[in-house]
């Protein structure tokens, strides 16, 4: 399985193809708060992301509604 520095590498060389620039930000905050949220639970590779604890981090413990996801 992947690490996560492999994923964000790649990501991150996927979003530098974007064209346009507010999708790409937009992008860029969603799977930076994907990366924080590894992060604080010292995740390494991919195959320990929980992810139903993320969804349940980003809008229970983040208080940010589905519909305002990037947008927050």
């Amino acid at each position: 399985m992947p690490t996560i520095n492999t994923i964000e590498a790649n990501y991150r060389l996927y979003l530098s193809r974007l064209s346009k620039q507010s999708t790409r930000k937009d992008y860029t905050m969603r799977f930076n708060v994907f990366l924080t949220w590894c992060s604080m639970e010292r995740l390494d590779g991919l195959e320990e992301v929980n992810f139903p604890q993320f969804l349940d981090y980003v809008f229970l413990d983040r208080g940010v509604s589905p519909r305002r996801y990037g947008h927050s």
